[in-house]
């Protein structure tokens, strides 16, 4: 993009003083050097928008020693036009030739009274304010250490530290408030454990607090947000824009948006599905759908709208440590190099009702390993109701006892799954992977009570019960002297049940099918034990058995 027209006419010269040459021979004596850094905003816009970078005209520094325990240049602050920093703007300062150093920059609107910057460079975020407030647009930048030579020029490009969460409206949404005599003109956001301190000299975060920021006027432009992946963007009313700090690794977080009827006392308050919205460093979180009229229907989509072409991988790590419902919404997944996870931290009970699954991603994971063997990397408990996936396209497969499996979904621990539906899923793990929508993982107690299943997978050292479900496939691992512990109760139907050998033993598979059961055809190709003390059919359940010894 050749759009970089350095302004070199607005440089701010600083010099430290060390000792000066003689007269006779500056040249041989000078131990300093003038070392110019080049600011500019990455992948700024010329056109004028919400956080086109266009509010930042006011530039502080400093440069520290490169463990940052002393200060050469004190904190400076510097006043431009606002659209300099979208050609770039020049700093010099004169340094000592052969140290090495350290600078971090911080811009801002000098309209925005949020931020106070200490003098060793830790800026403290004050939340008080209006919602929907554009001039908290910021930009942060610190170098890595860099030795003085002859003259020395750096390149420095800032960044937001902030993710930008947005709440935008489809037009059926407006159309069916405006229908009904409510006008929405104004919002209030509030967002739990945000941190509110950023150290600038390496961009670490601090002192968590919770953010109410107090009813404003909507932004008047229109939200643009590819949700479908084809590179074009649908338009959505804006309802609500609040910058918040954030870490560069995906953090989730309680929020809760209130837009009240001009016309009446009535408030509409969005608050259910956004117990673990995600945000992250410099990405928008877009919270799209029809926010107003009724029924409530959502999705979250995290957007590299200000990452341009770095590539990070935006799953979610979504980690409670108390007790959580999630229900009515809609998770929207866009990466497959990633999982989406959602784990407790000490067994709290985690409830997913009425939530649906869509898009893409390496799986999803109720629970993870976690390394040790005192039992807390199984110490999970987790509720699914009517959760929905369909259509998913995966791409995490692993190897369990031998058998190569890629699930959408695995679960861990003790897992309950009342009326769910969990079909079509694909896969882009090699020919040779058994793609599953389903997988219960190893020393998982699962019960899963009626819904329709496409393919699952259960790991060796599961224990399953199936009661009143149906499913198209079942593959269960058997693995050295343990095995899947597989009850199917009354009620359940399977077309196809695998009893897949590990190729590790000959050990033979344990599993319990009673009366009113429906299995049409119980394969045992992938075993070789003939023993089948572990067994018990009940008559008249299975149609049709297959072995190959």
């Amino acid at each position: 993009m050749n759009r970089k027209i350095y302004l070199w006419g607005i440089a701010t010269i600083i010099a430290l003083f060390f000792a000066s040459c003689s007269q006779t021979e500056p040249e041989n004596l000078s131990n300093e050097a003038e070392v110019t850094f080049t600011l500019d905003i990455e992948n700024a816009i010329a056109t004028r928008a919400i956080s086109d970078g266009t509010g930042a005209n006011q530039i502080t520094f400093a440069i520290f020693n490169e463990d940052g325990s002393e200060i050469f240049t004190p904190k400076t602050s510097r006043t431009i036009s606002g659209n300099q920093l979208l050609n770039g703007v020049e700093i010099k300062a004169t340094l000592v030739k052969g140290n090495t150093y350290k600078a971090c920059f911080w811009a801002q609107n000098s309209k925005c009274t949020a931020y106070s910057i200490s003098e060793d460079m830790k800026v403290t975020i004050n939340y008080e304010g209006l919602n929907n407030d554009e001039t908290r647009d910021a930009f942060f930048a610190y170098t890595e250490p860099f030795t003085v030579d002859v003259n020395p020029r750096l390149r420095v490009i800032l960044k937001r530290p902030f993710a930008q969460i947005n709440v935008g409206s489809t037009k059926d949404d407006i159309d069916a408030i405006t229908a009904s005599g409510v006008k929405v003109s104004k919002s209030e956001a509030i967002i739990e454990d945000i941190p509110s301190e950023l150290n600038l000299f390496n961009g670490n975060t601090d002192k968590p607090v919770n953010v109410n920021y107090a009813l404003a006027a909507m932004p008047k432009e229109k939200l643009y947000v590819d949700t479908d992946g084809d590179s074009i963007k649908e338009e959505f009313t804006y309802l609500s824009m609040s910058y918040v700090l954030a870490d560069t690794l995906s953090s989730t977080h309680k929020m809760k948006f209130n837009f009240p009827d001009d016309n009446s006392t009535e408030v509409i308050e969005m608050a259910t599905g956004l117990e673990t919205v995600p945000a992250k460093r410099n990405w928008r979180t877009n919270i799209l759908g029809n926010i107003l009229s009724g029924d409530i229907q959502f999705r979250i989509k995290i957007d590299p709208q200000y990452e341009g072409d770095i590539n990070i991988n935006n799953g979610a790590y979504y980690n409670f440590s108390e007790e959580t419902t999630i229900e009515n919404c809609t998770f929207v997944f866009d990466n497959n190099d990633t999982l989406a996870t959602f784990a407790s931290t000490g067994g709290q009970l985690l409830t997913f009702r009425n939530v649906t699954f869509t898009g893409y991603i390496g799986a999803i994971s109720f629970g993870e390993y976690r390394m040790g063997y005192d039992g807390s990397r199984f110490n999970y408990n987790n509720y699914l109701e009517n959760v929905i996936l369909t259509n998913f396209t995966n791409n995490y497969y692993i190897v369990d006892a031998g058998n190569k499996v890629a699930p959408s979904i695995v679960v861990y621990g003790n897992s309950t799954l009342k009326n769910c539906t969990m079909t079509g899923s694909k896969t882009l793990a090699p020919a040779e992977y058994y793609c599953a929508d389903l997988g219960i993982t190893a020393r998982t107690n699962a019960l899963i009570d009626g819904g329709v299943y496409e393919n699952a997978y259960l790991w060796a050292q599961s224990k399953t019960t199936i009661q009143g479900a149906k499913f198209k496939k079942i593959v269960a691992g058997v693995l050295n002297h343990t095995n899947t512990n597989l009850v199917i109760k009354a009620g359940t139907e399977i077309d196809t049940l695998r009893i897949a050998w590990s190729g590790f033993s000959t050990y033979s598979p344990k599993f319990t099918i009673e009366a009113g059961a429906k299995i049409n055809v119980l394969d045992y190709t992938g075993t070789v034990s003939t023993n089948r003390t572990n067994v018990s059919i009940a008559e008249g359940t299975v149609t049709t058995i297959i072995e190959n010894h």
